[in-house]
């Protein structure tokens, strides 16, 4: 949702996004495996967010509509069903229409690879947690079998070819039934097929189709564009559009269509192909720039309501059973019932009995409006097609209502129109629905949704809601609960989900039966609770797990450094507790979200799982007995480049080597998996060269950069022992464990440099430093040149013309028997070093990583 401030009239607005098409699945080249769901999906909108905001800082006078911080959670409607399934989540887009990933740019994947990427599109759609913001669209691109979906997906080619094979009749019943129909072009010449294929269409008899129309670049169609606005009932999305080629339609279309000429077009990313027109910031810009300065119906329509008027208010596929759930929370009762039912709708999702497939809200206005307080749930019963809807209209005093779907409602509301259906709300409320005006009547409420929702173990459900935590001596990973609780919550294995709450922080435990435990409650150790963050006293909902434990290779558990944080002291913790927090992480189960605490002085650090290998699912759960463990600051992950210079030019024996016990620990990303590395650490003496103390530097930069799997290059400046030149060696994602061996046998093998070698490496670091680059840099060098060279160097390659995202830390180890200095500030910082410490150092480079971040989150670096 984008949240801005009109200029022209000083309201405030909210517009409601939904992204027309985003492609999702896995693309496998060799041994390379990239996977594009929907995680990576928000990491894209999470950047393209940040983006948006500095432009809008930026060039504050060219918008018409100033974006604004939100007061309140967006859509906090959608977020609060799953709100553990996907920590990282953008909420500038709402909603997407997710397709299966076919190809990159024009190179098509394999057929088994779309067959997986069209069931892994399907499952992602239809089934928590991600079903509440994707819409799904049967992709008939191919003869490959697929579900039904909120609308269809065509290309060029498979618009002449489904006139003939079986395709023909899935095509006609989304046309009959005014579904929208995705066309996918690339060239200006695959028009024909499309009018050709309208034409057969007309001659069928069949009723106009609802066309949305995808180009995939802008820049290879020329006014050829203008033409798809002749085509009756098209909308042209701005997937591969650019500023100028989206501007040149929009004109064409003001002039056509005059105040209707916003309903001919609807936002779209084409994620992960987004490189063919102008960034997508850039289009949202467009958008609301006062050089178009559209009214906020118009930049609406466009952001969401287009496709939203084409959508039905309720997912076509399904079969639908009738609901006779009917309650009214009065005013501030309202938000209770709505959390409590969420709190229903998460234990129904995690025992895999009901999951909400999509939540779908009114429209007024033709889409210039987006009602919020006005929406229905759909939820579906296990794994089947069979589902039924809850109708939810929020008041403005603050009065819940919520009706479940009849019969009759199909015909009154054929379409998403909020005044129809509200009035059929009130309706359906005005009598025998339950009035709740006391806290006491919440749990009537419960028993009236499970039974609306077919659920005939209610017992179980309500039972499950709630327990008291009593502390004891246990083993740390285990519960115990009475009998009769397990039994009354049927709990079919030996592990349990629980939910803290208040707090809605989760964990996974083994249940051990205790007849001495107090019914209703659940006993664990105070360093259980502490682990997991229940507070004291706790109430925790008790949830059966039913599946498989996955076994895990690797988990990666970050932590955030915030400014009350000594990084020195926090590389320290962690490198000397590491064995403990290890046995601790392998002692429990958890699952995607996973957070745990572990006690750092007086204050806790707070630990998330991040990533796995393999990767899990939503609702699966995990231990990792023998794996990997990776713990990382979150920092560590983020965008950015790392460039290592070793200039080191003197064989001297003089930088003493403190803290040796710390070694292991700052390399155990890497020391277990090269024997060199292992053998390198072990020859290191108290008192070192130079080069040995850069080398265990540049070995522990490596350690702490090992988990991270973005796009981001680790590029080292050092001469080779072998090839006895210098040598950059860049690395792009992901730092796997082969190159991460390879590139530590580089470093090991790294030697001294000659006077020419000084000049060729300034020059590689200055290479990696252009101004253009958008992910920050941060340059680590480590040198023992004299001061008039080094300040020369600099001055020769422009080194010292700083990038607006790059830091560059001189770790000088020359003589101290000089009068010269170093030309330095913010961005550019000299650290003589006379000793070394391992844990000081690593402390270092978080201190510095998150400066580095500091600077590219700033608005005046832009």
């Amino acid at each position: 949702m984008i949240l801005v401030e009109d200029t022209k009239t000083g309201k405030k607005e909210q517009f409601v996004v939904l992204d027309a098409f985003i492609s999702l699945g896995h693309v496998r080249a060799g041994r390379i495996s990239r996977t594009f769901g929907f995680e990576n999906v928000m990491k894209f909108y999470m950047k393209i967010e940040k983006r948006l905001k500095k432009y809008s800082k930026k060039y504050h006078d060219a918008y018409r509509y100033h974006l604004i911080d939100s007061p309140f959670e967006r859509l906090p409607l959608v977020g609060m069903l799953y709100q553990n399934a996907l920590e990282a989540s953008s909420w500038l887009v709402d909603f997407f229409i997710a397709h299966p990933l076919m190809r990159i740019k024009k190179k098509s994947l394999s057929k088994g690879q779309i067959r997986d990427n069209i069931a892994s599109t399907y499952r992602w759609s239809i089934w928590p947690p991600f079903s509440t913001r994707l819409y799904n669209s049967q992709d008939l691109r191919t003869n490959i079998a697929t579900k039904e979906g909120w609308g269809c997906t065509l290309d060029h080619a498979s618009l002449n070819e489904c006139l003939a094979d079986k395709r023909r009749d899935k095509v006609r019943s989304y046309i009959i039934s005014r579904l929208p129909i995705f066309i996918e072009l690339d060239e200006p010449d695959e028009l024909d097929a499309l009018l050709k294929w309208l034409i057969s269409v007309k001659e069928s008899n069949l009723p106009q189709p609802r066309l949305i129309i995808k180009v995939n670049s802008h820049l290879n169609w020329g006014n050829d564009l203008k033409k798809l606005l002749d085509i009756p009932n098209c909308m042209i999305s701005t997937a591969g559009a650019t500023i100028q080629s989206l501007a040149a339609l929009i004109k064409t279309a003001m002039s056509k269509f005059r105040d209707r000429w916003s309903t001919r077009f609807v936002f779209a990313s084409n994620y992960p192909n987004v490189n063919e027109g102008d960034e997508v910031s850039e289009i949202l810009s467009l958008l609301l720039s006062k050089s178009l300065s559209a009214e906020p119906e118009d930049v609406q329509r466009i952001l969401a309501g287009n496709i939203m008027s084409l959508l039905p208010p309720r997912p076509p596929s399904l079969n639908y059973i009738e609901n006779d759930v009917s309650v009214v929370a009065e005013t501030r009762l309202g938000n209770v019932a709505l959390n409590e039912m969420s709190r229903v709708l998460q234990l129904l999702a995690a025992k895999g009995r009901h999951g909400v497939v999509s939540v779908d809200f009114m429209i007024a206005d033709g889409g210039g409006k987006i009602d919020t307080s006005s929406f229905i749930f759909t939820i579906r019963e296990g794994r089947t097609d069979s589902a039924t809807n809850l109708g939810i209209v929020i008041e403005k005093d603050g009065t819940f209502r919520v009706t479940g779907w009849r019969r009759a409602f199909n015909e009154m509301l054929p379409a998403r129109n909020n005044k129809v259906f509200s009035t059929l709300m009130r309706s359906a409320t005005q009598s025998g629905a339950i009035m709740l005006s006391s806290p006491t009547h919440i749990s009537q409420f419960v028993k009236s949704l499970l039974k609306g929702l077919r659920v005939l173990e209610t017992n179980e459900i309500i039972a499950s809601l709630r327990f008291k935590v009593r502390y004891g001596v246990l083993k740390l990973g285990s519960i115990a609960m009475n009998p009769d609780d397990i039994e009354a919550i049927r709990l079919e294995r030996d592990h349990a989900i629980m939910l803290e709450a208040s707090t809605q922080t989760w964990g996974v435990a083994k249940v051990i039966p205790n007849p001495l435990c107090p019914s209703k409650s659940v006993i664990m150790s105070p360093d259980e609770a502490r682990f997991l963050g229940f507070k004291s006293p706790s109430y925790i909902d008790i949830v059966s797990f039913n599946d498989q434990v996955v076994h895990l290779k690797e988990a990666v558990f970050t932590f955030n450094i915030d400014d009350n944080i000594n990084e020195v002291e926090t590389f320290s913790f962690i490198v000397i507790q590491r064995d403990k927090i290890e046995e601790m992480i392998r002692s429990h189960w958890f699952g995607r979200g996973f957070k745990f605490w572990v006690n750092q002085d007086a204050s806790s650090l707070m630990f998330q799982l991040t990533c796995t290998s393999p990767e899990l699912e939503a609702g699966q759960i995990a231990e990792i007995a023998s794996g990997k463990i990776a713990l990382s600051p979150s920092r560590i992950l983020e965008d950015y480049n790392i460039v290592i210079g070793l200039a080191l030019s003197k064989d001297m024996q003089d930088i003493k080597l403190a803290s040796r016990f710390y070694l292991s620990g700052a390399l155990s990303e890497i020391i277990n998996n090269s024997s060199r590395i292992m053998q390198f650490v072990s020859k290191l003496r108290d008192v070192e060269s130079r080069i040995n103390i850069s080398k265990l530097a540049a070995l522990i930069v490596l350690n702490l950069v090992a988990p991270n799997r973005n796009d981001c290059e680790f590029v080292l400046c050092s001469k080779h022992i072998q090839q006895n030149i210098p040598e950059m060696t860049g690395i792009l994602t992901p730092i796997q464990d082969g190159l991460i061996e390879n590139l530590g046998d580089i470093i090991i093998n790294s030697s001294l440099l000659n006077e020419r070698d000084s000049d060729t490496m300034f020059q590689l670091i200055s290479q990696n430093l252009t101004p253009n680059k958008e992910i920050p840099t941060l340059v680590l060098l480590f040198t023992d040149l004299a001061l008039s060279k080094i300040n020369g160097l600099l001055r020769k390659h422009k080194i010292s013309e700083l990038g607006r995202k790059n830091i560059i830390s001189i770790f000088w180890m020359g003589s101290n028997e000089t009068n010269d200095t170093l030309n330095t500030n913010t961005q550019l910082q000299f650290i003589p070093i006379e000793e070394f410490s391992a844990h000081i150092f690593g402390g270092y480079l978080l201190s510095v990583l998150g400066d580095l971040m500091k600077l590219d989150r700033s608005p005046k670096n832009e």
